[in-house]
């Protein structure tokens, strides 16, 4: 059981939910880490009517809206898309999301109410592997950043200068996420990571050296202001395209060094579906909360929450939830308004993949004209189809 006065960091507190089986532990440290929301929900309120504020001077209904707007992105367009991609996965997940109770509940020994804490992270964002993880007795030997600048290099990205820019292991009172920055929109490109041996910073290594080669193959002849990726949505697809192939077979053996038959298992594919309904799921609760949170920052935003969570991850509400813990979101507060852009990003992921091998081409594309084109033409022209979910779907449904 965790000491009531144990400081824990967020590495920890995954690998608590991650690894133990004590169901008192496991709440405990769950409670403490969503209780983070109730310190700062009276501040995050105000923000929002803050932003609010600004955003009607300016002509629009509230900040949501204003947030879009100037993201090039459609308020109705978007829901419409999302209201279709919740139906056609539907089915899917509803037998996923039944088979990840069972694992969980028979991993846990849990015979009485299912609970958030069960899951294997604070929001239930994360996917439980489909049984017995290939990858646990491998991945100790794996060197991300080799394996993963390898890689790049044979699609003709060199991350060798991005890697030695880079801010890359944990200490204390570092920040504790992931992120890459283009300094000056020169080349000087740098992430923030903190590795541990782990497939998910295996993950996290390709998807933030992948936001590092969109900048870095972007025509250097383009006018400062177009010198950025089209918009997020695209950056986050190559990311999270190249993010994915940390379960690929292909990856795994031929750049990681995995034993063939750990590479090959087909578990691995198996959770990266997993993975793509989840995040379906969740992007669900996160953009339709905030829109909400947005259009009455005063409202019962703990039965909003709930509510979503219910509805899109099928994870019921404590008996006893804990007051403003949808506060314990750092997004809300640091990066408001752009969760839609994770699942967009995967949305266009896929299409790219079922375009092409995702190689040389993509950077001449997709890449390299920045944002001197509107991003919704940008990805027509590049893989000859406007954004829509069939092959987000089919990734997902297998």
């Amino acid at each position: 059981m965790c000491s009531s006065d144990l400081e824990l960091d967020a590495a920890a507190v995954d690998e608590i939910l991650q690894r133990s089986t004590d169901e008192a532990e496991r709440e405990a440290v769950w409670r403490a880490a969503r209780g983070v929301g109730a310190v700062v929900a009276a501040d995050l309120r105000e923000l929002a009517r803050l932003r609010n504020e600004g955003a009607r001077a300016l002509g629009h209904r509230d900040h949501y809206a204003m947030a879009l707007a100037l993201d090039e992105l459609d308020e109705d367009r978007l829901y419409a898309m999302f209201d279709e991609l919740e139906a056609a996965l539907a089915p899917a997940w509803a037998a996923e999301r039944a088979a990840i109770e069972a694992e969980r509940r028979a991993a846990l020994g849990v015979d009485g109410p299912f609970q958030p804490w069960h899951m294997i992270d604070l929001f239930g964002q994360e996917a439980p592997s489909v049984g017995a993880d290939p990858l646990d007795g491998a991945i100790g030997a794996v060197d991300a950043l080799g394996a993963a600048s390898a890689y790049f290099a044979d699609l003709g990205h060199d991350v060798a200068g991005v890697v030695a820019r880079s801010d890359l292991h944990p200490r204390p009172g570092k920040d504790q996420h992931a992120f890459m920055m283009h300094v000056d929109r020169a080349g000087d490109v740098r992430t923030l990571m903190n590795l541990t041996p782990t497939v998910r910073w295996l993950e996290t290594t390709l998807h933030e050296l992948g936001h590092a080669i969109y900048e870095l193959a972007l025509d250097p002849d383009l006018p400062w202001l177009l010198r950025q990726p089209a918009h997020i949505l695209t950056t986050e697809a190559i990311a999270m395209l190249h993010g994915r192939r940390g379960r690929d077979a292909a990856f795994l053996e031929g750049y990681a060094g995995v034993p063939a038959a750990l590479a090959q298992d087909p578990v691995n594919a198996a959770t990266q579906r997993r993975a793509l309904l989840i995040l379906a799921q969740w992007v669900q609760v996160m953009t339709r909360f905030e829109r909400a949170f947005y259009a009455d920052p005063d409202g019962d935003l703990d039965a909003i929450w709930w509510d979503l969570v219910e509805r899109h991850q099928g994870i019921p509400r404590p008996a006893e939830p804990l007051a403003d813990a949808w506060a314990s979101k750092i997004h809300l507060g640091v990066a408001p308004c752009y969760y839609h852009n994770y699942l967009l990003g995967e949305i266009l992921a896929s299409q790219i993949d079922a375009w092409t091998s995702s190689g040389p081409e993509v950077a001449e594309r997709l890449l390299r004209p920045g944002a001197s084109v509107r991003w919704d033409r940008l990805v027509e022209q590049a893989t000859g189809a406007p954004l829509g979910i069939a092959a987000f779907v089919a990734d997902a449904s297998g």
